[in-house]
């Protein structure tokens, strides 16, 4: 009986000793956030907002694609959906005088959302309760085709500009989103609902309006790079 107890207490003990441990490394973590921002005296306003932005639209996502529930789903597209029209506010007021690396982390939020919501789309989990879920359903549709065709403006804009640096930025982001979304619509499940495929059939239409606007150069490039993917 004694040694029992006294294994017990070796374990509680030993159980202390990792939870205090955890909040030290917590601890320290914290600390060396803080040493990092006084450490960047030049980081300004605009920075911090497009980082911040970015990095709430990351955390929206779930980790390694855990399992899609309703509650946590809703509350996340509702922010998510305030997001998109933050970043879609920023870069159509100030998207000529970003520079590319900010227009780098606004367009990958923009793509945290949209992978947010294919994500949830395309799980038949979702759709099967769409019957009682029609509400949760259609802003999951809403957040994905807006930020497919709102990312789409912006990169077409950026490609058909005459900076060689966002020329190159919108390029190498234009054949991958343009493969993603034609290589979706290929492969969409026979049991995804009728709603969801004509969302997806209007979304493939804006990749490949995008595609036919560009210049013969860019279509020849865009399409030898599509057929390499």
């Amino acid at each position: 009986e004694e040694a029992g107890a006294a294994a017990a207490a070796a374990e509680k003990a030993q159980r202390e000793r990792e939870e205090e441990e955890e909040r030290e490394r917590e601890r320290e973590e914290e600390r060396a956030k803080e040493q990092r921002a006084l450490a960047m005296p030049d980081v300004d306003l605009e920075d911090a907002v497009v980082a911040a932005t970015h990095d709430r639209l990351v955390q929206c996502i779930p980790a390694n694609r855990r399992a899609l529930e309703r509650r946590v789903v809703h509350g996340r597209c509702k922010v998510q959906l305030l997001l998109i029209e933050s970043v879609k506010a920023i870069l159509e007021d100030a998207a000529p005088h970003l520079q590319c690396s900010h227009l780098s982390i606004l367009l990958d939020a923009l793509q945290c959302a949209l992978a947010f919501a294919a994500d949830a789309n395309g799980t038949k989990e979702m759709w099967t309760r769409a019957t009682t879920e029609t509400r949760l359903m259609q802003l999951l549709v809403d957040q994905e085709r807006n930020s497919t065709e709102f990312s789409l403006r912006i990169l077409d804009a950026l490609y058909s500009g005459s900076d060689e640096s966002r020329v190159a930025l919108a390029e190498a982001r234009l054949v991958q989103r343009c493969y993603d979304i034609l290589n979706q619509f290929l492969h969409l499940s026979r049991e995804l609902p009728v709603p969801y495929k004509k969302a997806k059939v209007s979304m493939t239409l804006s990749a490949l309006r995008s595609i036919t606007e560009y210049s013969d150069a860019q279509v020849r490039r865009t399409l030898l790079a599509l057929a390499a993917s």
